[in-house]
């Protein structure tokens, strides 16, 4: 039994906590330990959850290579694998700027975070922060606080949802994606990347805080973390203003993206490593070992 909910809205843990299935996991949904006895293994990888940290979890790991989930971007949106993107003008986006961008509802950026975000402006005058408008209250607020502080809200842009189909080639008119590190861009930080937008992240100790740093190894692309506040301020500013390194980071991610041993949009890779691992956890569970390992499926 694989349970996508964990303790978000809509789940169903009385049920679990039943135990109907002979081999419980969880799986994407929720990216932490549920802290209870009713799941055996966490899904993960070496990265979103590390060994070192791998004790706090009431689960075991079933770890999958290098990233926990695959994404469908390939199946989905073919379109992207040759230059397809919404001209800026088409799209209400300033045309002669660097657009920073941040597709993340506005609920994980931090009073912290946003500071971070302003200087960065600061210091890249020809720039602006693309933000979806979600939650619409949080544009004022927003708006508000990056004014006190010196920094015109002309340079925040604000748009609503684009519909799925042409929302990436929307997306890919973005220089540069800040991720947010108390809860990291997931199926987010996907979409840019196959958009062939370079996600910059920091990793941080949750599950959640590390998804970003999971996408950035299993495309080869260690240069896209970073290991504190500052060296992400930093880092941001050098990518704006040196357009080459830039222009040469996103050379990579294109080539890195369909890349025949990456599996991060390679579903059939990664179900085969998925499938293994549910196999091994029924092997554990008829030897009564399933809550005393854990998995690892390469």
């Amino acid at each position: 039994l694989v349970d996508l909910m964990g303790y978000t809205h809509g789940a169903r843990d009385g049920l679990l906590a039943m135990k109907p299935g002979r081999v419980q996991i969880g799986f994407k949904g929720y990216m932490s330990t549920t802290g209870g006895d009713f799941l055996s293994h966490l899904v993960s990888d070496a990265v979103s959850v590390s060994p070192e940290l791998a004790v706090f979890y009431s689960e075991k790991q079933q770890q999958l290579g290098m990233l926990f989930s695959s994404s469908t971007h390939a199946i989905n949106h073919p379109e992207m694998l040759s230059p397809s993107l919404i001209p800026r003008k088409d799209a209400g986006l300033p045309e002669e700027v660097f657009i920073f961008a941040c597709f993340n509802t506005l609920y994980k950026v931090t009073p912290t975070l946003f500071l971070a975000w302003l200087k960065i402006l600061r210091n890249v005058p020809k720039s602006v922060l693309w933000l979806l408008e979600e939650p619409a209250d949080a544009k004022t607020n927003l708006c508000n606080f990056a004014r006190e502080r010196g920094v015109d809200c002309t340079r925040l842009i604000f748009t609503k949802k684009v519909p799925l189909e042409k929302h990436l080639q929307v997306k890919a008119n973005a220089d540069l994606f800040l991720d947010t590190p108390m809860y990291n861009a997931h199926s987010t930080a996907a979409d840019a990347l196959w958009a062939g937008v370079p996600v910059l992240t920091l990793a941080r100790e949750k599950m959640a805080a590390r998804v970003g740093a999971s996408l950035a190894l299993s495309l080869h692309m260690p240069e896209l973390i970073m290991r504190n506040m500052e060296e992400y301020v930093s880092a941001a500013i050098l990518l704006a203003k040196r357009r080459k390194k830039l222009r040469e980071l996103r050379e990579k991610l294109l080539q890195m993206r369909t890349h025949e041993k990456v599996k991060t949009f390679n579903v059939s890779g990664w179900m085969t490593s998925f499938e293994r691992s549910l196999r091994m956890s029924l092997d554990l569970q008829s030897l009564s070992l399933h809550s005393h390992f854990h998995i690892i499926a390469k």
